[in-house]
C-alpha cells in the first residue's frame, strides 16, 4: 500500500490566505515544507480519501491521473474535505469520464451534495456506498472500518482503518480524544501506519475537535492499548492550523523523541 499526503493543513492551510499572524509569515517566507495545502490522500493511484479544495493544484503538481481513479471515501462534510462545487465538474458536460468511482461517506455527505447541486450523486459518476460508525464496507481488494470521530458530530464524522494486501492504514484526522473503549472495531488490528489529528500543535491543547501535541500522543497511547499501535507501526502526526503557532521543523524536533513522524505536502510513505 503506498500513500501519499496531498495536504496536511486544516481549513485555513497555511499560510492562511488573508492571515497576517507570524507564523503564516514566516511560512511564506520559508515556503518548502511550511506550505501546507488542506488535508487528503491519495492511496496507490485509485483511492482518494477527501477531495477538498486544494484537489486540483495538488493534482497538477505530484502528476496524478485520475483515469486510474476507482473510489473516493470522505471522513466528513466540511469543505476542507470535501469541495462540493469541485465534484459537480464530474457531471454533465463539464468533464469527459470514462467509467463511474465508489463514492464511500455517510448519508450525511450525500444529502449535503444533492441538496447542494440539486442532483443526485449518480448524475456525477459516483456510485454511493453508505458507510457509518461502526460499520464495515469492502471496495474491491480495499476494507473500510468505521468509528466515530469526536468531532462535527451532526456530519457524522469518521476515523477509517484501512485494509489492502494485508497492509493497514489508520486514519484518524479532525478528531478530538477517542477512547479506547469506543474503538472496538479496530481491537487487535495492527496497523502498519496511523495518522492522528494534530491541529491545534503547541498552542491549543485542551481542543474539543481536535488534539494539540500532547493529546495526539495520548491518541498513540490509546490506539497501542487496543492494539492498533504496535512498536512496528509508523506513527505520524498530521491536519496543522496556522494558529497552533508551530514551523514544520519545530514539531519534528517535538516528536522525534516519541518516535512520531510529522507530515508535510507530497510526503509519501509505503507500507
Amino acid at each position: 500500500m503506498r500513500i501519499r499526503f496531498l495536504g496536511t493543513a486544516a481549513a485555513e492551510a497555511i499560510p492562511s490566505l488573508w492571515c497576517e499572524c507570524d507564523l503564516c509569515r514566516r511560512a511564506r517566507e520559508t515556503g518548502g515544507k511550511e506550505i501546507r495545502r488542506r488535508c487528503g490522500y491519495l492511496i496507490d493511484d485509485d483511492t482518494l480519501i477527501d477531495p477538498g479544495p486544494d484537489l486540483l493544484t495538488q493534482s497538477l503538481q505530484f502528476g496524478i491521473h485520475w483515469d486510474k481513479l476507482r473510489r473516493i471515501i470522505v471522513t466528513h462534510a466540511h469543505s476542507d474535505h470535501l469541495a462540493i462545487d469541485e465534484l459537480e465538474y464530474r457531471g454533465g458536460n463539464y468533464a469527459r469520464i470514462s467509467r463511474d468511482v465508489e463514492f464511500i461517506a455517510s448519508p450525511v455527505v450525500k444529502r449535503m451534495i444533492e441538496t447542494r447541486l440539486e442532483r443526485s450523486v449518480a448524475d456525477l459518476r459516483l456510485i454511493f456506498r453508505p458507510i457509518a460508525p461502526g460499520e464495515t464496507v469492502t471496495s474491491g481488494d480495499v476494507t473500510l472500518r468505521a468509528v466515530r470521530a469526536h468531532h462535527a458530530a451532526k456530519l457524522d464524522p469518521m476515523v477509517y482503518l484501512i485494509e489492502r494486501n494485508g497492509k493497514r492504514f489508520l486514519l484518524g484526522n479532525d478528531s478530538g480524544m477517542i477512547p479506547p473503549e469506543e474503538l472496538a472495531p479496530f481491537a487487535a488490528l495492527a496497523a502498519d501506519a496511523v495518522s492522528v489529528d494534530c491541529t491545534g500543535a503547541f498552542a491549543h491543547q485542551a481542543m474539543v475537535n481536535h488534539n494539540g501535541t500532547e493529546n495526539a500522543l495520548k491518541q498513540f497511547e490509546f490506539y497501542r492499548r487496543i492494539g492498533c499501535v504496535t512498536p512496528e507501526t509508523r506513527k505520524i502526526v498530521n491536519h496543522f492550523s496556522h494558529n497552533g503557532n508551530a514551523l514544520h521543523g519545530e514539531l519534528v524536533d517535538f516528536f522525534a523523541p516519541h518516535g512520531v513522524e510529522v507530515a508535510y505536502d507530497g510526503m509519501e510513505i509505503t507500507l
